[in-house]
């Protein structure tokens, strides 16, 4: 069979490496590929999300001890309230640094 250019080939059909579908897939380099990969990991593993809150919460009030709580809201905040905070500023960091990985690697 002849080589048709358009790809390896195998038996006829078009073989595709990982590497190949992860970029056609997310239009993304490997180095931008890998930067999200390893920067979902640790803020989610790590939960940097609330620290970011956190330091926002206190450069905002002179009551910096208040915000040491699992979502780094005060503990006054309705629980609720809190949690979908944290969750919005969560996916707010990790569409920045997605959105600078695909824009600069």
């Amino acid at each position: 069979m002849a080589h048709s250019g358009r790809g390896d080939q195998e038996g006829g059909a078009i073989v595709i490496s990982a590497d190949q579908l992860l970029v056609h897939l997310f239009g993304a380099s490997l180095p931008a590929f890998g930067v999200i990969l390893i920067t979902h990991f640790f803020i989610d593993r790590y939960r940097l999300a609330r620290f970011m809150v956190m330091a926002k919460n206190w450069l905002g009030s002179p009551h910096a001890e208040s915000f040491n709580t699992s979502t780094g809201y005060p503990a006054s905040s309705p629980a609720w309230l809190a949690v979908w905070l944290l969750i919005i500023a969560d996916n707010i960091l990790h569409i920045v640094i997605n959105g600078l990985a695909l824009r600069f690697l």
